[in-house]
């Protein structure tokens, strides 16, 4: 077998708040990380995300595939989206074009492309507010 190799950087971690809401999506360690971290992770379901509910976050992070995976996701997404136009945050991990469940990706127009981006530092422009 080949000699498995492993890159391990130090970085300093900035963190921000204290409670995190997570929505799960197809299976991954995110919010296992964030306790890591030192964040309380709340698993949240259909019946938790409410607009009301979601104010006691510092930020709401969407798991990996949420918008493929979740058959609910268009019950609950306006109330999410009214939380973020609250002034609430939300994070929207990896998801793709194919088999979303709602059209709605976001609180304002948003496409998703199949495009990649190769250049990490190129400039990000906001078209329209």
């Amino acid at each position: 077998m080949p000699a498995a190799e492993v890159k391990v950087v130090r970085t300093d971690i900035r963190k921000k708040g204290e409670r995190i809401g997570y929505v799960p999506g197809a299976g991954d360690d995110v919010p296992e990380s964030l306790q890591q971290i030192g964040y309380s992770v709340k698993m949240l379901s259909g019946g938790d995300i409410t607009e009301k509910n979601l104010a006691q976050f510092s930020a709401v992070v969407l798991g990996i595939r949420a918008y493929n995976t979740d058959d609910r996701i268009s019950t609950w997404l306006p109330e999410l989206f009214a939380y973020v136009k609250s002034g609430g945050v939300a994070i929207a991990q990896y998801n793709t074009t194919a088999d979303l469940k709602t059209k709605e990706l976001a609180p304002y127009p948003l496409e998703i492309s199949r495009d990649r981006v190769t250049d990490e530092n190129a400039e990000v422009r906001i078209l329209a507010p």
